[in-house]
């Protein structure tokens, strides 16, 4: 499960002197135990919730996306992290460390604080670990995450021993010094947008960067599946080749220090890489066992040291990488992941999603990177396998992925092409005509201007301005800012094959919550890379960050969990109906040296297109409620008793979609929030798994819910800072409930409370008039119209 809730401190705890929380990063580097045997760390701050790491194996090491954890810490001059080492339940040995020293300061011009070896207790053995300690930035202050998103669609080939053309992270800033990102990453050094790129590329790459591997054409032919989009005929020059010798591709040097991340010499310049691969699948070079091994070490090295790789997943040949700056990465945790397959039956994994997603500090962030159906007659294939991934990629949250999260980056070979030089209603033929490319190529290699005009009709842009696809999401100019990535000769430049039209397949977008701001700040095609038959792309990001004080964090490591010991990531089954979710409170204290024992409050949530939330009703009187208008049983509920309430003064809906077969839905709306009271406080006894939602209104797609004070609840707000409401968002999904079935999720939106902060600042109510447009596997799912007033409560406690 995924970060939730949160709830008001009470007023004994403080965090600091002014009020800012830490963050504690844990590294575990070495167990060495004098009994040998295959054991594991369990980890705590105090009396918190304990997190436990995979088996060391006899090595006795992790690997780096397995080696990080993450913990909130109240103060750190007075707390300390526990560890126990165990072997099949039985604990072996155990040891304290204080974190007063492991505090750092990304500003305080010293190196990081060096890996302890620490003795377990009874002559067990010894754990190696860095710890650091982050201290949260001031809430409300502005604070930005760094981040390059990089896609290639390999082309199941080995790629060069250096990619630093590619991903321009390594020229950083030295550690201890300004984060102002240094070399291509500045904005001053950005090449010109009235410029082509392609020349600015090469111009940069032949003063300043490593030679590219040498190519061998024998190795270049490509490989794919059925839908793959291979060359048709094979050059003259490659049936010289296969009389060849193949030669063996130069590996990617070894990884100079494995411990990458530990002790950089200098920082990269974004705080987080993430990397995205499509037919990513060849023979490993000499040195790996795995093609992904291969794959990691070429991307670590071009990274550099101060980077580790905190999560990875996989599906078929796509792969995503996430790789964090050592001196960022106590903020970044809770990494969850999940895939979807949309190839043949949709089942094949050959195309697809694979995601990952984390939080950091209190913003939520999700990567995905997919590879959609290919040619230029699939438009309407590639906005389905779109929502086929958007309806199948659960990480944990209430709400589908293009809803759940502050930031949602989407990155790969989305495959959409242009459709300049074809006649409205003319047939699209994969293949294009020798006058067509010609006249095509010409103005590709005129300069933006041209590339600008071939833009105007591509796919994507229009699906996502219909609606079709990508219903919300930003995207740079492309056109503008490099040459068509598809489909090029396996050679260094932009040199296009005739068997398809030049194309902008390799694409980033991103879609950012209201409230919240996200802007690319570069935007490049790697032209001197020519092993595949796509370039690759790399997208610099700039994320607005949220950072709480003084509240409840969330942790979501459920409590059954606990009891194995597990991966710092969790993989979320795509058949989940409900789950439980553990929340990590930080722990309550009455002074700066108190020690009581953190709270852990268990809730339950449901799936949001899986819902079994209306579920506990007997059959017959469920069956009678959708006889009868808007007839749910009455409940119970108490009077709220929290200062601040959220009360309805019009709730409706237009256009919803129909979920049954009569054209007609049987809507009600959930809401939900990280900063609301637990509907279970105020639920009578006669309430199962309570929730704050509406009554029932049967078959009806423009449904009105009557604000009387029973068909629509009214919301108790558990927070009161007016710096935490500003920041927040009531989540909303609009259900059509079924008799006989699951609860189908009709569409989901969410509302910005950012006014209401303001309105507590000055002491007074508020009201918010809002139409929310509502979607379903990223698309129109029709709209819902309210009028949201904040007062006070008179009944508050």
């Amino acid at each position: 499960a995924q970060l939730i809730a949160r709830r008001r401190l009470p007023d004994v705890f403080t965090m600091a002197d002014d009020g800012r929380p830490f963050r504690l990063g844990v590294r575990l580097l070495e167990l060495e135990l004098k009994s040998g045997g295959d054991a594991c760390c369990a980890m705590r701050v105090d009396d918190g919730p304990e997190q436990k790491s995979v088996a060391f194996g006899k090595a006795g090491t992790l690997a780096p996306w397995l080696a990080n954890f993450s913990f909130w810490v109240s103060h750190p001059e007075s707390s300390s992290l526990t560890i126990r080492a165990t072997d099949g339940g039985k604990q072996l040995g155990v040891v304290s460390a204080p974190l007063a020293s492991a505090v750092w300061n990304r500003d305080s011009n010293k190196d990081l604080p060096a890996p302890t070896w620490l003795d377990l207790s009874d002559g067990a053995g010894r754990v190696r670990a860095q710890l650091i300690v982050l201290k949260a930035p001031p809430a409300g202050a502005p604070h930005e995450l760094k981040v390059l998103v990089g896609t290639w669609n390999v082309g199941n080939e080995p790629p060069p021993a250096d990619l630093t053309s590619w991903l321009q992270c390594g020229q950083g800033r030295p550690k201890g010094g300004s984060r102002t990102p240094s070399g291509r990453d500045s904005m001053e050094e950005l090449p010109s947008q009235d410029d082509d790129d392609a020349s600015a590329s090469s111009k940069a790459s032949s003063a300043k960067l490593p030679p590219v591997a040498p190519r061998d054409v024998a190795d270049a032919a490509a490989v794919g599946s059925d839908d793959s989009e291979t060359d048709a005929e094979p050059s003259d020059d490659g049936e010289k080749a296969k009389k060849k010798k193949k030669k063996k591709k130069q590996p990617p040097p070894p990884v100079a220090n494995p411990e990458s991340g530990v002790a950089p010499k200098k920082f990269g310049a974004h705080d987080v890489v993430v990397v995205g691969c499509q037919e990513g699948d060849y023979d490993p070079r000499d040195g790996f066992d795995k093609c992904e091994d291969d794959w990691v070490a070429c991307l670590a090295n071009t990274l550099g040291d101060s980077y580790s790789l905190h999560c990875k997943n996989t599906l078929g040949q796509m792969r995503i990488c996430a790789f964090v700056r050592a001196d960022v990465a106590p903020a970044v945790h809770h990494w969850l992941k999940s895939t979807e397959a949309t190839g043949l039956g949709h089942i094949m994994n050959n195309k697809g999603g694979v995601g990952i997603s984390c939080r950091v500090w209190d913003t939520s962030v999700c990567f995905i990177n997919s590879h959609l159906a290919a040619h230029d007659d699939m438009c309407k294939r590639r906005d389905d396998d779109f929502a086929e991934i958007v309806g199948g990629c659960k990480f944990g949250e209430k709400l589908e992925c293009t809803e759940a999260f502050h930031h949602l980056v989407w990155m790969g070979d989305l495959n959409y092409r242009c459709e300049w030089g074809i006649e409205q209603g003319a047939e699209i033929k994969r293949k294009p005509t020798e006058e067509r490319f010609n006249a095509m190529l010409a103005k590709v290699k005129g300069g933006p201007p041209g590339r600008a005009e071939i833009f105007k009709h591509d796919q994507l842009t229009r699906s996502r301005l219909a609606g079709d696809a990508f219903l919300g999401f930003q995207e740079g100019d492309p056109a503008k800012s490099h040459m068509p990535t598809f489909k090029v000769q396996r050679e260094p430049g932009f040199n296009y094959k005739t068997q398809r039209t030049p194309a902008w397949c390799d694409r980033v977008l991103w879609k950012t919550a209201e409230g919240f701001v996200a802007e690319q700040t570069s935007l490049t095609a790697a032209g001197d890379v020519g092993t595949s038959d796509h370039k690759p792309v790399a997208s610099s990001l700039t994320l607005e960050l949220l950072a709480h004080s003084a509240t409840v964090h969330i942790e979501s490591d459920d409590a059954s969990a606990a009891a194995e010991p597990t991966s710092p990531m969790r993989e979320t089954p795509s058949a989940i109906s409900a789950f439980d979710v553990a929340l990590d409170m930080a722990p309550e204290q009455s002074s700066a040296t108190g020690t009581s024992p953190g709270k852990v409050r268990r809730t339950q949530t449901v799936d949001a297109t899986k819902s079994t939330s209306v579920k506990d009703t007997p059959f017959l009187r469920k069956l009678f409620q959708t006889m009868c208008f808007c007839l749910y049983p009455s409940d119970e509920w108490s009077a709220p008793t929290s200062q601040w309430i959220l009360r309805f003064d019009a709730l409706s809906a237009t256009n919803l979609i129909a979920s049954d077969i009569n054209g007609k839905s049987d809507p009600y709306v959930v809401f939900f929030a990280s900063v609301l009271e637990d509907p279970g406080k105020y639920a009578g006894p006669n309430v199962k798994n309570p929730k704050w939602r509406t009554k029932t209104i049967t078959t009806n797609l423009n449904p009105t819910w009557p604000c009387d004070g029973k068909s629509v609840p009214t919301l108790p707000l558990a927070v009161s800072q007016a710096d935490i409401i500003s920041r927040e968002h009531l989540l909303i999904r609009v259900m059509d409930e079924d008799t006989l079935s699951n609860d189908d999720l009709i569409g989901s939106g969410r509302l910005y409370l950012g006014d209401f902060g303001d309105a507590i600042r000055a002491g007074k109510g508020g009201k918010i008039e809002k139409l929310i447009r509502l979607t379903s596997k990223g698309r129109r799912a029709g709209e819902l119209m309210l009028s949201l007033v904040l007062e006070k409560n008179p009944h508050a406690a």
